[in-house]
Order: structure tokens, then C-alpha cells, then sequence
């Protein structure tokens, strides 16, 4: 853990600078957080694969097509609402979808987005009369909030970040930890196993 630790601070401050995220402490910390807790977790799950199989090839196949389903899974390439109704319930289960969601509600919470572009754009047309051609504007505005966007884009709220939202069954930071504790411990299990064998 401590080498990981290290890694991820040179690794989240490069990035978080770079992308050009919100300069905010709070929003900075979370975002390391999540960060640091979703490596934690799939550190896990594939040590857990690798622990069910005796031999590497299958472990690193399955480990292929798990990662690949679990980056399609998150929300953001398939939207929840578009996602085939037999294969939805891989996000509830995928961890890379909650630390997703988390560092997307963190960054946007605070977000206003300038509008590029208002509908209809002839040069008489006042304020009031003019929407922001994006989803989450709001007639008159000519900014996009940026938690409203993330709600009405990806279904993500900035109140899934810590707890339960009772009409959604969403949650972030809690549910990754969940699914990094299960990790862990199924591959105790395998591993004493696999002793035993």
C-alpha cells in the first residue's frame, strides 16, 4: 500500500493539473481518494483471479474480457437507461462505475458551463427568450449547472458521493469500499485454498 500511495500522488497531481480539473482542496482530495480506493479494489479483483486459477493464461484472458466489460459497464459509453435490460445489472456490481460516477459528480458539482452557442441565435433576441443548446440548460440561463448536467446526462448525483439515495439504490464511496472488502476476502478464501489443493 505505501508504494501505491506514493505512485498515485505523483500520478493524481500530474493529471488532475494537466486535464485542467477544478483547483479546489476538497474537490482535488476526493478525486484522490476515489482514485486511490478504485486501485485498491482492482488490485483486488485481480488478485482474486489470479488466485481461482492455477495457470496464468486463463486468469489474464479472463482478466481481459472482465476489464473490458467493466469499462463498457460504468455508465459513460452505455448509458444506464441504454444499457440491454439482462446486462444491467453489471453496473450495480462493477466498482470501476461507482469510482466513475463519484469523480464525475465531485468535478461537476461546482461546475458552470458558458454556453457556446444560444438558440435562436438572430442578433434581436433577448436573454429570456434564448436556451443553451445542451442538455441540462435551462431557459434565460446562459450557463449549464453543472450538477444538472451530470443528472440528466449520465443519472449521477452529487448526494450518491458518500451515502444511499433511497429512490435510486445509487451509491459511490461506500459501495466501492464494499466491493474492495469482498475482493479482498475472496481471495484470502482462494488462496487457502488453493493450499489446500
Amino acid at each position: 500500500i505505501p508504494i501505491t500511495f506514493a505512485t498515485l500522488i505523483v500520478f493524481t497531481i500530474v493529471l488532475y493539473f494537466m486535464v485542467g480539473l477544478q483547483r479546489s482542496a476538497g474537490q482535488f482530495f476526493i478525486f484522490f481518494l476515489f482514485v486511490f480506493t478504485i486501485t485498491l479494489t482492482m488490485k483486488g479483483f485481480f488478485r482474486l483471479l489470479a488466485a481461482v486459477f492455477k495457470d496464468p493464461a486463463p486468469a489474464q484472458t479472463l482478466a481481459g474480457v472482465a476489464i473490458l466489460t467493466l469499462v463498457l459497464y460504468t455508465g459513460y459509453t452505455i448509458p444506464r437507461p441504454s444499457m440491454i435490460g439482462a446486462l444491467r445489472w453489471i453496473s450495480y456490481i462493477n466498482p470501476m462505475r461507482y469510482a466513475f460516477e463519484g469523480i464525475v459528480v465531485n468535478e461537476f458539482h461546482t461546475l458552470n458551463a458558458t454556453c457556446a452557442n444560444l438558440v435562436p441565435s438572430y442578433p434581436s433576441a433577448s436573454l429570456q427568450n434564448q436556451v443553451c443548446a445542451s442538455v441540462g440548460a435551462l431557459p434565460g440561463q446562459s450557463f449549464v449547472d453543472g450538477s444538472r448536467y451530470a443528472a440528466l446526462s449520465f443519472g449521477y448525483y452529487y448526494s450518491n458521493l458518500w451515502m444511499v439515495r433511497a429512490e435510486s439504490h445509487s451509491i459511490c464511496y461506500s459501495r466501492l469500499l464494499e466491493l474492495r472488502h469482498y475482493y479482498c476476502l475472496r481471495y484470502r478464501i482462494c488462496l487457502r485454498l488453493s493450499v489446500l489443493y
